[in-house]
């Protein structure tokens, strides 16, 4: 899967992964967000969560969960990019750092721009 194609989704859905809880912004095509919310980082939950998503562009940081998160979210239909943090700087040097404001950093970034992300390709689990 592309990773910064520039098709057009619905929605852009940025996630701020954390250990416990991961925060949620989805953006519609003219940039709009339309929900913020934090869920649970279990897999039930990212499950839950994508499948009631339609079809949409996931923007992740690369970190520990991220590869087992990217991996549900395509398991429903969604593209997952994955944010090379030590090539996107605007998140890990922002002076107004929250999980709140990174993940509309992604979602808007995702939305228009996906380039800028540094997109990395993960690894297989082999």
């Amino acid at each position: 899967m592309n990773q910064c194609n520039t098709t057009t989704f619905p929605r852009t859905i940025g996630m701020d992964l954390g250990s416990r809880t991961s925060s949620v912004c989805i953006v519609d095509p003219a940039g709009e967000r339309v929900r913020e919310s934090v869920i649970k980082t279990t897999k039930v939950e990212m499950a839950t969560f994508f499948e009631e998503q339609a079809d949409s562009r996931v923007v992740i940081e690369a970190s520990g969960p991220s590869r087992w998160i990217a991996e549900v979210a395509k398991s429903h239909g969604h593209e997952v990019v994955v944010a090379n943090p030590r090539e996107f700087r605007l998140i890990c040097e922002s002076h107004r750092k929250t999980d709140r404001n990174d993940a509309r950093i992604l979602a808007d970034f995702g939305q228009f721009r996906p380039g800028l992300l540094h997109p990395i390709k993960l690894r297989g689990v082999k």
